[in-house]
C-alpha cells in the first residue's frame, strides 16, 4: 500500500458517525464542534495543535491540526487522529477486535522504519515525526498486543507540500 488515498481518509467511524480528513476545523459537518485545548497543556511546534471533537456535546476524539495560526482557528486543518475504543474503525479495522493476521492480509507487510515505535506503518512515512513536531506522512499506523489483537489505529494525511 504506497499511499493512503483520499477513499481510506473517508473512511474513518467514530462512535457511529462518519467522519473524513483533512477536513478544515470552519468546515466541520453539522452536529461537530471543537474545543482547542489549553495552550499551556500543549508542546506543539509553531502551526500545530490539538483539539476535541464533539458530536452533539459528546466527546469523541482528539485531532491534531496543522496550519494552525491562533487568530484564525477555523482554518485549521485536522490531519490526523488515532482511535483505541472498539466503537470506533478506520477502513473496517476496529481495535480490541481485529487482528495482526487480517491488517498484513489486507496491506500486506508494514513500511519499514528506522524509528522504535511499535506501529505497524503503511503509506507514504517520511520519518519527520520529531517530538513536538508534525507527521509529514500519508499513512496508517497500527499497533498490536501480546497476542496480535489491534489496540489503536492511527491514520495521518498531512499537507506535504509544506513543511512547519
Amino acid at each position: 500500500m504506497g499511499l493512503i488515498s483520499n477513499a481510506l481518509a473517508k473512511k474513518i467511524v467514530i462512535k457511529g458517525q462518519t467522519i473524513e480528513i483533512p477536513v478544515k476545523l470552519g468546515e466541520i459537518p453539522e452536529g461537530w464542534s471543537y474545543k482547542l485545548y489549553d495552550e499551556k497543556d500543549v508542546y506543539l511546534r509553531e502551526n500545530q495543535f490539538l483539539a476535541t471533537m464533539y458530536y452533539n456535546g459528546k466527546e469523541m476524539y482528539t485531532a491534531a491540526l496543522e496550519n494552525f495560526f491562533p487568530d484564525k482557528p477555523k482554518e485549521s486543518i485536522i490531519y490526523n487522529l488515532t482511535i483505541e475504543t472498539d466503537d470506533c474503525s478506520i477502513d473496517g479495522l476496529v481495535p480490541f477486535k481485529s487482528t495482526k493476521q487480517e491488517v498484513v492480509k489486507r496491506y500486506g507487510e508494514p513500511v519499514p522504519t528506522a524509528s522504535y515505535d511499535e506501529y505497524y506503518l503503511y503509506g507514504i512515512v517520511n520519518g519527520e515525526n520529531k517530538v513536538g513536531g508534525r507527521i509529514n506522512d500519508h499513512s496508517l499506523g497500527i499497533r498490536f498486543d501480546k497476542n496480535d489483537i489491534v489496540t489503536d489505529i492511527s491514520i495521518v494525511y498531512a499537507d506535504l507540500s509544506v513543511s512547519y
